[in-house]
């Protein structure tokens, strides 16, 4: 292959009439960049190396993936520069995607598949983490997640969904090995079992030891075994140091337990690994933002809103995300004129989401000396965000828990109900109506909402929870404890990494409540011994 000269780049750019200004510019520059990044993480995997360098030798790898000069200025001379670096590196790196994509279809597609399977099972557990907090139903969200990751993939190699699945299927029917069996289990999202084969596979073989750890604690994520997840991470990183996904992974999961130090240092790692991914600045800021705003730390303060803004610069599909986030920090300060100015600029985010941003951030401030006028804003603004997405049931369930605060029971309880109608998989808002209901004396109907929501979702611990309050409240304690034991392994990781959306942790809530409200009730639980031990495990593990 002949590598474009300089001469010819320019040709190639003035005969395309792409012009010599500055958006145009900075578009090419984005495309080149992007390529870089994307070609580096390639590189990453061995396997997809050896079949690279096939294509270009290293020693002209080592030159396209070299440190590229940050942000070009704008004299003649420099747009002639960057413009001969940048258009053949774009040049090859488009040719290497050519290639690698016409082996992979002519020949056995093992890396293909394979290499397809590992990816899409990093994003979404990246989007799982992301989301968890408040999708609704787990298995329809993650269905969701890998179709559309599917065909986005597809369409990347520039061949078909259908060619793609049945490069999988074709490999399917050669594998061998724990490792690739894993994989197929985790494709078809049997967690258990996927888990089950990777950590055979580690035991058994030592090739790609750090590819597997990486899988096997996705795998453990995906089914709320956070710990073990980490443990797996960490591994992974042990043995590579720059396996930047398990480094994200691990970001995510300690900002999810509000380990906000732990959380930087995995992000800051991954950002230095891949310091061109915008999802991955968006982490570093929303990090900062939330340290800041827990330690009073204006500096980290101002770092978030420099990446904050550093993010509008360079990320313009995503700036709506943006805006709400520095809309969220602002709120987060009391200085909700600031963060209502931002979230007004986000108005295509998601239908609505940018006023149900601003009914959060209040939230947080409704025990301030002015609360009602908090609490009045939050419904104020939760109305404004149904009036634009009237299907958009989280923002009933909120306007539910902004009245429930106002102590105006009945109007707690419509609302509510209105959320489960529009989306009946939506577990938080059986969880807020059950509680609502057993702490007005309704407790039949309250043990019945409960069922229902842990029938809708059996990973949403809240449910679960709510059920062990009624067994014991009306003193049922052999069922409580029979309920506790049931539920105990994801209970307690609920307990290490997960919060209901107070920000309360779920065991902290079980008994702060039964201590607070039903005090007599919870002093006969602990003459019942299986109950008692049950109890007393459940509160090691509130931190």
């Amino acid at each position: 292959m002949s590598f474009l000269s300089k001469r010819n780049s320019l040709n190639f750019y003035k005969n395309k009439k792409l012009g010599l200004g500055k958006k145009r510019l900075d578009a090419l520059e984005k495309i080149g960049i992007t390529k870089i990044s994307e070609l580096k993480a390639r590189l990453q995997n061995e396997d997809e190396k050896d079949e690279i360098e096939k294509i270009i030798p290293a020693k002209y790898l080592k030159r396209i993936i070299a440190p590229f000069p940050n942000r070009m200025f704008y004299s003649s001379t420099l747009i002639v520069k960057t413009v001969s670096i940048l258009l053949p590196i774009i040049s090859i790196i488009t040719f290497i995607d050519f290639v690698y994509i016409k082996i992979t279809k002519s020949n056995p597609p093992v890396l293909l598949a394979e290499e397809t399977i590992e990816k899409i099972g990093n994003q979404v557990t990246i989007s799982f983490l992301e989301n968890k907090a408040n999708f609704n139903n787990s298995t329809k969200f993650i269905n969701s997640l890998y179709d559309s990751l599917f065909s986005l993939e597809a369409k990347r190699l520039n061949i078909t969904d259908k060619e793609l699945q049945n490069a999988i299927n074709n490999w399917i029917l050669e594998i061998r090995n724990p490792y690739e069996k894993g994989l197929i289990e985790f494709h078809k999202q049997n967690y258990k079992q996927a888990s089950s084969l990777f950590v055979q596979s580690i035991e058994s073989s030592k090739s790609k030891l750090s590819e597997k750890y990486l899988n096997l604690g996705n795998s453990e994520t995906l089914q709320y075994k956070f710990n073990s997840a980490v443990k797996a991470y960490k591994n992974a990183i042990k043995l590579n140091a720059n396996n930047a996904d398990a480094h994200r992974s691990l970001g995510k999961i300690f900002y999810k337990l509000r380990n906000y130090t732990n959380a930087l240092t995995y992000f800051t790692k991954y950002d230095s690994i891949n310091p061109l991914s915008f999802g991955n600045i968006n982490d570093l800021a929303m990090t900062y933002a939330d340290f800041g705003v827990q330690t009073d730390d204006i500096s980290l303060i101002e770092k978030a809103k420099f990446l904050y803004n550093k993010l509008l610069q360079v990320d313009s599909t995503g700036k709506d995300t943006t805006y709400n986030n520095i809309g969220v920090l602002y709120g987060q300060l009391g200085e909700i004129d600031s963060a209502l100015y931002y979230f007004k600029k986000a108005p295509s985010l998601y239908g609505a989401c940018c006023n149900a941003g601003f009914c959060f951030s209040i939230k947080a401030y409704t025990d301030s000396v002015n609360k009602t006028r908090f609490l009045d804003s939050a419904i104020y603004y939760t109305n404004k965000a149904i009036f634009l997405n009237p299907d958009y049931a989280i923002a009933y369930n909120n306007l539910g828990t902004t009245y429930q605060q106002k102590r105006d029971t009945s109007l707690a309880i419509i609302n509510y109900k209105k959320a489960i109608i529009i989306d009946p998989n939506l577990p938080s808002s059986y969880y807020n109506l059950g509680d609502l209901l057993l702490s007005t004396g309704q407790i039949d109907s309250a043990k019945i909402i409960y069922t229902i929501g842990t029938r809708k979702d059996s990973t949403f611990m809240g449910n679960f929870v709510g059920l062990i309050k009624y067994h014991i409240v009306q003193e049922n304690f052999t069922n409580a404890a029979r309920l506790i034991n049931k539920v105990e392994p994801k209970l307690i990781d609920s307990m290490t990494e997960g919060v209901d959306s107070d920000g309360k942790n779920f065991g902290e809530v079980l008994l702060n409540n039964l201590t607070k409200n039903h005090p007599k009730q919870l002093g006969r639980a602990y003459q019942d011994k299986e109950l008692k031990l049950a109890i007393d495990r459940l509160r090691k593990h509130i931190n």
